[in-house]
């Protein structure tokens, strides 16, 4: 995700948490609003832990083509012919 659509989801994540956070200033407190931002602090969580799950597959790739190949880095003459 790059560019524009990164910009979005961004912006789309910090007006939430504006949102929920003015919510919780309202008079009289519910705990409606408190539910709404455990819901969110929810969907930030399930975020994170779908960036450290491909964080760790994408660590056991990259050793099993170490194991491979037998280089932790490709040869400089392949990166430059590419």
């Amino acid at each position: 995700m790059g560019g524009h659509s990164a910009k979005t989801v961004v912006g789309l994540f910090g007006a939430r948490e504006l949102l929920a956070g003015a919510m919780l200033l309202r008079w009289p407190a519910v705990s409606t609003n408190v539910w709404k931002r455990v819901v969110g602090d929810a969907m930030d969580l399930g975020a994170f832990g779908f960036v450290a799950g491909a964080t760790i597959l994408d660590v056991f790739a990259a050793r099993a083509l170490d194991e491979e190949t037998g280089r932790t880095f490709p040869r400089a003459e392949r990166l430059a012919a590419a």
